[in-house]
């Protein structure tokens, strides 16, 4: 029997029927938790504002079998800086997405989360430990103090979510159907400087 494989994963596709199968027929109707930004901060240092985050990011069985069978899942970490005004609506300044690849390297049998928006990568001996990395923003520098107009005041905003769009095409539709894929995490603000609570 002739086996199809995906362009984008090498898998076969006959693979990635049976995991849609699977999605299908798991009781969609129970609630699934989704991430959640639980603390974010930023520092002054040397004239740099820096970012540091607690971010919750809990899977549904469903979406860690889909890793560990080797489907790569797509986290970003969507950043805006905002300046307040008075009379009008703040105004946002500064937009980053900090994107991340985690995926399952059957060879080595590790966990690989790829930093795509700087280029690195490290592997992890199992899917708690690489989570547990995605789920710390420690030093990340967001924005010189010379970029901000002085006696202003700024909010800054963080939120994460699974990018179903970046999944292989087979899974999309029933990504999108499904509330155990749906994984955004509310927006949460703080002012600049301040600690997010």
């Amino acid at each position: 029997m002739l086996a199809w494989r995906s362009a984008e994963t090498g898998l076969p596709w006959r693979h990635f029927g049976l995991l849609l199968l699977g999605l299908l027929i798991s009781r969609s109707g129970i609630a699934s938790e989704t991430f959640n930004v639980r603390m974010a901060s930023t520092q002054l240092v040397d004239g740099i504002y820096r970012l540091h985050a607690q971010i919750d990011y809990p899977l549904h069985e469903e979406v860690r079998k889909a890793v560990k069978s080797g489907i790569p899942l797509i986290v970003n970490q969507e950043i805006e800086i905002r300046r307040l005004r008075r009379w009008l609506w703040p105004k946002t300044i500064k937009k980053i997405t900090l994107r991340y690849q985690l995926r399952y390297h059957a060879l080595s049998e590790q966990f690989v989360l790829i930093y795509l928006s700087q280029g690195r990568q490290r592997a992890y001996p199992n899917l708690t430990a690489a989570i547990k990395r995605l789920s710390t923003i420690k030093d990340y520098p967001l924005i010189t103090q010379e970029e901000l107009e002085p006696h202003q005041r700024y909010r800054v905003r963080l939120r994460t979510r699974l990018s179903i769009e970046d999944l292989p095409v087979p899974m999309r539709p029933i990504a999108y159907l499904s509330p155990q894929w749906h994984l955004d995490s509310p927006w949460f603000s703080w002012l600049l400087g301040s600690p997010g609570l």
